[in-house]
């Protein structure tokens, strides 16, 4: 199993902004799987792929693909000054190249 695959549930994973796993998230895009993400909007694109209302509904096999399942600040993270962990859609719109 590589380590694109590992850890996955659903084929989704809740990713952070930094670089590493902005490039896992990235990949698995690119591989045809959906990734969930917290962002700053449920609207428009991440990475270039759909932005899906991830708190909508848990029916995660009826998403299409690929696709980002958007989730929105929830707890402390949605009163953090930082939003370390929550993707800025307007910095992230491109398709990347996943190699």
């Amino acid at each position: 199993v590589d380590t694109i695959s590992r850890g996955f549930r659903s084929s989704e994973r809740r990713q952070r902004t930094d670089t590493k796993n902005t490039h896992q998230a990235r990949a698995v895009l690119a591989a045809g799987m959906n990734v969930a993400a917290v962002v700053d909007s449920l609207e428009g694109t991440l990475f270039g792929f759909p932005i899906i209302d991830g708190d909508e509904h848990d029916l995660r096999f009826l998403d299409p693909s690929p696709c980002v399942v958007g989730l929105k600040a929830k707890g402390s993270l949605r009163s953090s000054e930082t939003k370390e962990m929550v993707y800025d859609t307007n910095q992230y719109f491109t398709v990347p190249d996943a190699a």
